[in-house]
């Protein structure tokens, strides 16, 4: 598995950037098979083990007038293949990115999410395939254009047919008011068309805060994060939920690629469950290899089994 975080709100907002390139590797890197990941001298890639070190710092060469600062692992189940961090922080001051450096998730942070509601789903508080409006305020929903239910699962394989908007990324609002005034339109019906949806994400963790009767944050934190010993990860959009973490990317700058400084409200997400986590790259890989070896989040294999059970297939 590679992991890569970098200092650069232009990256975080997906422009064409080197760290949501190897986000993506993370992500799908998350559900390769055991066997694949277990393999003894190669990596999925088929890359060799012991100079996949070298090829990432040849490419961080090669980019290196792109590039401001960025933290890399490459792990799996078992432990750290290769860790390394390059570049700075905060260029002008001088300050090098290191294992203590902090960095945005994205929108790995929808992980927590997903694992969120498979824990109620494992404990008979959710059912996947109910229609969402079972858990939601009455009337809540006011843009449906079709009878077909929108179901949990739909919104896990983002099939709810919504439109995309971003309205919503700058708010300090709570999650359901940001998500009722900021409703889209549905385009296409319920489990027919993929297409990528912040909103459905929204409405998963607004769910999760409903049934838990706890704020997505807090609920983040007590059981994801403190049972992970992921104590330098933030989730609200200003990141008071964590002040190391807080005080840690006040310190940093973010770049453009042509290594302008880009203002502090660049990279803030009101509707924080959707991309707002924020924390050192030792957390997300504590996270990440939990995912891996299917431990510590749930507590029946059954619930790690219908996480990865494939849910939707195409020709």
């Amino acid at each position: 598995m590679i992991s890569c975080l970098h200092n650069s709100a232009k990256e975080y907002l997906m422009k064409k950037t080197f760290i949501f390139t190897l986000l993506a590797i993370l992500t799908l890197g998350l559900f390769l098979p055991a066997t694949a990941l277990a393999e003894e001298q190669k990596l999925p890639s088929g890359t060799d083990r012991d100079k996949i070190g070298q090829k990432i710092q040849d490419y961080v060469k090669e980019h290196e007038k792109t590039t401001a600062g960025m933290a890399t692992a490459v792990f799996d189940k078992d432990g750290t293949i290769y860790q390394g961090n390059f570049g700075y922080m905060d260029k002008e001051k001088g300050i090098k990115a290191d294992d203590d450096s902090v960095f945005e998730w994205g929108s790995v942070t929808k992980l927590t999410v997903w694992v969120s509601v498979m824990q109620l789903w494992e404990q008979g508080k959710i059912d996947l395939e109910e229609d969402i409006r079972t858990y939601l305020p009455e009337g809540f929903l006011k843009n449906l254009r079709y009878d077909k239910p929108i179901t949990m699962l739909d919104l896990m394989n983002h099939q709810s047919g919504f439109d995309e908007a971003t309205l919503y990324m700058r708010s300090d609002k709570s999650i359901e008011e940001i998500l009722k005034e900021q409703q889209p339109i549905q385009s296409f019906e319920p489990g027919t068309t993929t297409a990528y949806s912040n909103y459905g994400t929204g409405l998963a963790a607004l769910i999760v805060e409903r049934i838990s009767g706890q704020k997505f944050v807090d609920y983040a934190h007590e059981h994801i994060f403190q049972p992970l010993g992921m104590d330098k990860t933030a989730i609200l959009p200003d990141l008071s939920d964590n002040s190391y973490v807080q005080k840690k990317r006040q310190e940093a700058k973010g770049y453009d690629i042509q290594g302008k400084v880009l203002s502090k409200d660049s990279y803030i997400v009101g509707l924080y469950p959707i991309g707002a986590a924020t924390g050192t790259l030792k957390d997300l890989q504590k996270f990440a290899q939990a995912l891996l070896a299917r431990k510590t989040l749930f507590e029946r294999p059954e619930a790690w089994s219908t996480l990865y059970s494939p849910s939707l297939t195409y020709p």
